[in-house]
């Protein structure tokens, strides 16, 4: 094991870290992918016109839930 391998294991997530290992990446994803996120927000619109009410849920840091304000100014709760 070099000392690159070894500063790269010191960031996976542990008994000892357990701050999420990945939430660096996913930041990143999600600046990136903001068209994809507009997209999904268009397609459920389809579906939901009339509501002023909004429940998020999911496995991410909120960025889609911003991208949904943005669109509609109804904030997700």
């Amino acid at each position: 094991m070099n000392e690159n391998t070894i500063k790269e294991l010191d960031t996976y997530q542990s008994a000892d870290n357990t701050e999420y290992s990945g939430a660096r990446e996913l930041l990143i994803d999600e600046k990136h992918l903001n068209n994809y996120k507009n997209s999904i927000v268009i397609k459920i619109l389809k579906y939901f016109k009339s509501t002023d009410k909004v429940l998020e849920y999911g496995a991410g840091v909120g960025t889609l839930a911003q991208n949904w304000e943005v669109k509609t100014g109804i904030k997700p709760e």
